[in-house]
């Protein structure tokens, strides 16, 4: 048996905990008025929270041995990358804030549930939305679309997220289009770095704060 990349697991597992999470909060947003059901769905993200911090744990331990072999040294939590929030809370706010400012969104990724889950989200908020399956699908639709947002996902296939963000921004100012990276990944320092040298505007974890997403399109 081979070695386990420990990161590529939980960026895996990430992914997979995602739409299972974005179909919580739609149940939340649409089931808002019947208390019981709400007490159910706060139970699961509950649990879901506790497993992506776990996750984050595991990934940030991993980085840390990583670094240790080198040069010892200890790794700081990133606290861009704690995707924990009151969903119950969120959703509320969403759900009155909803159709207040309709965006034209882009959502990039290879995954269907991703799409589909963070997609009908979107639309439940009033905004407008397609989806692309890998990089350049997005840049095509991109530039004949001209959405406000585009959310990019970085391992995609034809081309990755971050060349879509180059070739988009080498087009677009963010006054036009405001590119924005979806991670799988804990996102630290150096995804960050990464993230502004492509181009992109901001960074979201998919296992989504929900506050900042609304932040975010409200700007």
């Amino acid at each position: 048996m081979g070695t386990v990349d420990i990161r590529q697991v939980v960026h895996d597992l990430r992914n997979r905990i995602a739409p299972i999470r974005n179909v919580l909060y739609l149940m939340r947003l649409r089931g808002a008025n019947d208390p019981k059901f709400a007490e159910s769905i706060a139970i699961i993200e509950r649990q879901i929270e506790g497993m992506g911090k776990i996750l984050d744990d595991v990934s940030e331990a991993a980085q840390a041995a990583g670094k240790a072999a080198a040069e010892p040294a200890q790794t700081p939590r990133d606290a861009s990358s704690d995707a924990s929030n009151d969903a119950s809370s969120d959703a509320s706010s969403d759900a009155e804030d909803a159709g207040a400012r309709s965006r034209r969104i882009l959502i990039a990724d290879d995954s269907p549930a991703v799409c589909e889950s963070f997609g009908a989200i979107l639309r439940d908020l009033g905004h407008e939305v397609r989806a692309a399956r890998d990089g350049q699908e997005a840049v095509d639709i991109a530039t004949a679309w001209i959405p406000d947002f585009v959310m990019l996902d970085v391992n995609m296939p034809k081309i990755n997220g971050y060349e879509a963000a180059r070739r988009l921004r080498s087009r677009f100012p963010s006054s036009k289009m405001r590119l924005v990276m979806i991670s799988g990944a804990n996102i630290d320092s150096g995804v960050l770095e990464a993230a502004r040298q492509a181009g992109f505007d901001q960074c979201l974890d998919k296992l989504l704060d929900f506050s900042a997403l609304r932040k975010m399109l409200g700007e």
